[in-house]
């Protein structure tokens, strides 16, 4: 057998076997980091992820054929899912989706989890006596050795959480493996990847691109210095409320490591922000930049009064005027499409609250980037939004901005879906 797999005798954490291939992919995830490239093992969410599996070792050999040791004629991918599930905390992608409350409308999703087929791994998961979780769950996975080299359908056992701590489920079904944009990525290789960035940023600010869950791409300015921060916004306690909110380091400990995020400072985001933080996917991440310059020109504008501000300047204007307005979101290159044809027509004549519905719906969908585009628009048509400049002026702005507020703390969930 490969030296790329045995030991001896292995032994186990949290994480799975502590074997030398482990030791070797958590190298090679490492320099991906330090190289700003995203990875994944077998399939991608984006062309610029580099597949692991792909790789070669320096004797040139492919590292994802080295999993068909033990499950010959199948796909690297398949080969190593397996290997991983059977031997390591695994985080888990399944593509599903979910209706929009407000909208009616289907949205692309994920339902994200932690699992695996290993009973030491889940012991450790739960803190718990081996002897009694292998008592209680050994049956629901006992046939994982037994399925079919080629069949995609594993059993496993999830590991989340509850009221009373972590915890083990037994799912109803097999984990189908075979569906499409499903992905299973041993958390060892996450950890690593995410060690290394949270190093990085400590000293420099990275631009990190990443896949939200819908398919679009995100962009994101993050920095975990406090020196640089501060030297950025001038304003130590809002640095300090940042900081304060966001990713520790301890990634093991993390209440979400079974979402697949951490929440860090966005460099840039406005001190009108209750966190000024944001989420990072970072087992969708495509690329990430260091030491780049952060724009700061959204710094001081309230975002989350942009559409009340766009709204209420909306409803003093003509309806000829609003008409006009319109038109020059389209020459912006806003999707005005549900009020405006291909052709500029309007569909219908367009009033103030007909507008006012198409922000709050594209505020739904794009959030930040929307309430940046919209600034830049307001701020340079002053015909329409005269006075306009994106400070927080009043008590009353802020008590009516509720349904638009997001300094919640999971408001920068949105980011991700």
């Amino acid at each position: 057998m490969s030296k790329f797999f045995d030991v001896e005798e292995v032994d186990f954490d949290l994480l799975g076997a502590k074997n030398p291939m482990r030791s070797v992919l958590e190298g090679y995830v490492r320099t991906l980091a330090e190289e700003g490239k995203g990875f994944t093992f077998g399939r991608r969410v984006d062309d610029r992820q580099v597949d692991v599996l792909k790789l070669e070792d320096n004797v040139g050999q492919v590292l994802g054929n080295k999993f068909k040791m033990f499950y010959p004629n199948v796909s690297p991918y398949l080969a190593a899912a397996k290997y991983f599930l059977r031997d390591f905390l695994c985080y888990i992608e399944v593509p599903t989706f979910h209706t929009e409350r407000e909208t009616g409308l289907k949205k692309a999703s994920y339902t994200k989890f932690l699992a695996t087929a290993n009973l030491e791994v889940a012991n450790f998961w739960v803190d718990g006596d081996l002897s009694e979780t292998v008592s209680k769950y050994e049956k629901s996975v006992i046939y994982f050795d037994e399925v079919e080299t080629d069949d995609y359908e594993v059993p496993i056992l999830k590991l989340g959480s509850n009221k009373n701590g972590r915890s083990i489920t037994r799912p109803r079904s097999y984990l189908d493996l075979s569906k499409k944009g499903t992905r299973v990525v041993p958390v060892f290789a996450l950890k690593s990847y995410v060690d290394t960035l949270y190093k990085r940023i400590h000293s420099d600010v990275a631009r990190v691109t990443f896949i939200k869950d819908n398919g679009t791409l995100r962009e994101l300015d993050t920095c975990m210095s406090e020196e640089l921060l501060v030297d950025l916004y001038k304003d130590s306690s809002f640095v300090a409320g940042m900081l304060e909110s966001a990713y520790d380091g301890d990634f093991l400990g993390s209440k979400v490591i079974d979402r697949g995020y951490i929440r860090v400072p966005e460099v840039g985001s406005s001190i009108y922000d209750g966190s000024g933080i944001r989420a990072i996917s970072y087992t969708r991440i495509a690329k990430t930049q260091y030491g780049v310059e952060p724009d700061m020109e959204f710094a001081r504008v309230d975002l989350d009064g942009v559409v009340f501000s766009f709204s209420s300047k909306l409803s003093k204007l003509t309806l000829d005027e609003v008409g006009r307005v319109a038109n020059a979101l389209v020459a912006d290159g806003f999707d005005v499409s549900s009020l405006i044809d291909s052709e500029g027509r309007h569909k219908f004549q367009i009033d103030s609250y007909q507008l006012e519905n198409w922000a709050d719906l594209m505020n739904r969908v794009l959030s930040t980037t929307f309430q940046r585009n919209l600034y830049l628009f307001m701020v340079s048509n002053p015909q329409w939004f005269g006075g306009y400049t994106g400070e927080r002026v009043s008590l009353a702005s802020e008590v009516n901005l509720g349904r638009f507020n997001s300094a919640s703390i999971l408001d920068d969930l949105d980011d991700l879906e």
